[in-house]
């Protein structure tokens, strides 16, 4: 996957502590930052899903981490280190990448993977975001925001960045879905994590209780804890994750971003990260417990 910035002026390397990585990639925003950036990735964890129930089973070893890690970030801050090294300075319209050290997996560089000030992006807040397999990077904001071209776009849309060729430094903006035209249009329905499925689809959660077109001309309701999939084909919404079904019920548990793995046949699974708002306590076969510092990663069979 190629940055539209290929020598980023500001980088910066870091001590982390994290299992050895296998999957190639990992995009989440992450909500505080403190001197020593720890990725937490909680013990992996296996979500069988049938038709009355969500289940989470122990499985043996930990989730991988992945080799590159892509982060949004909630307010622009640095990461400041203890040694000679300068300060790695981020913006929360940025998109940050932390590639780990390849002989030395418990180290790693920060870099600028997308710098949205450059674009006219400045104080954006990226508030989740996708980078597709085309290179093609789309987001949504965490408030309504102005974007050349495109004008003022709500925090219910989904817009698209494809980058520049030649000697431009910036790419064009597009809606890769308006929110209010897939039944997005009450405040508690803004998107705030979203993801794309293997087979292309959105999905997405929202920051409150949503509404939203089901099948057979039916409303389907869902919180913020859980996860929903939009079908372009039928103009509808289907549940995907039910939080409520592995005990994520509180105020602090509202998911706040998503990424989805490609589904692994050889094993028939298939890999999905979250990041939530607070303290979480998932509960099932087994028990898991982070915060929003962590990365939890189950397996949807």
């Amino acid at each position: 996957m190629k940055s539209n910035n290929e020598s980023p002026a500001r980088t910066s390397k870091v001590e982390t502590y994290a299992q050895r990585p296998s999957q190639p990639w990992l995009r989440l925003p992450v909500f505080l930052v403190v001197a020593v950036v720890m990725v937490t990735l909680s013990a992996v964890t296996v979500l069988t899903d049938s038709s009355s129930r969500n289940v989470w089973q122990q499985s043996a070893g930990t989730v991988p981490q992945p080799a590159i890690i892509y982060l949004g970030f909630k307010s622009s801050d640095e990461i400041e280190f203890d040694d000679d090294q300068e300060d790695f300075i981020y913006k929360n319209e940025d998109i940050v990448a932390f590639v780990l050290d390849a002989t030395e997996p418990t180290s790693g560089t920060f870099s600028i993977y997308f710098d949205g000030s450059e674009c006219g992006l400045t104080d954006a807040n990226l508030d989740d975001f996708e980078i597709l397999d085309d290179g093609m990077l789309i987001f949504t904001l965490r408030s309504e925001f102005t974007i050349e071209g495109l004008g003022e776009v709500d925090d219910s849309d989904v817009i698209s960045y494809t980058s520049a060729s030649g000697t431009e430094s910036c790419g064009t903006f597009g809606y890769y879905v308006r929110g209010e035209a897939v039944g997005l249009t009450q405040g508690e329905e803004d998107i705030d994590a979203l993801g794309v499925d293997e087979d292309g689809s959105l999905v997405i959660s929202t920051i409150g209780t949503a509404i939203v077109p089901g099948i057979d001309d039916s409303e389907l309701e869902v919180k913020d804890t859980d996860l929903i999939k939009w079908d372009a084909e039928t103009e509808t919404w289907s549940l995907y994750f039910n939080g409520s079904d592995v005990d994520l019920t509180d105020t602090s548990e509202d998911i706040r971003s998503v990424w989805l793995d490609a589904f692994n046949a050889a094993q028939g699974i298939q890999n999905i990260y979250l990041t939530l708002s607070g303290d979480f306590d998932v509960e099932s076969d087994n028990d898991d417990e982070g915060d929003k510092n962590d990365v939890e990663g189950c397996s949807l069979l």
